[in-house]
């Protein structure tokens, strides 16, 4: 089963006795505070669960699948999640 992001605002609001609608609002905030921490370049640190980070990847050539055409992709910036070994250890219990 996928869980999406209305699952966890709806399993938050039942653990915390906060309304749905007020923590949509918080999940929304926090997750926009890590996109624009990301987007300048800053590394996010969650004790206990995982770092998120950019890393830097450089230009490669790429081909159209469809027209066998080759481009050249560009040097870009991608975002990544390191889980922490704790979190590791107890997903696999």
């Amino acid at each position: 089963m996928n869980i999406t992001k209305q699952h966890l605002v709806t399993d938050i609001a039942v653990a915390t006795g906060i309304t749905q609608k007020d923590t949509k609002q918080v999940v929304e905030a926090f997750l926009d505070l890590i996109e624009l921490h990301l987007a300048k370049g800053h590394t996010v640190e969650l004790r206990g669960f995982g770092r998120f980070s950019v890393k830097g990847r450089k230009s490669t050539p790429v081909r159209n699948p469809k027209t066998g055409a080759v481009l050249q992709l560009g040097d870009r910036m991608v975002p990544t999640v390191k889980f922490c070994d704790d979190l590791k250890e107890r997903v696999n219990k």
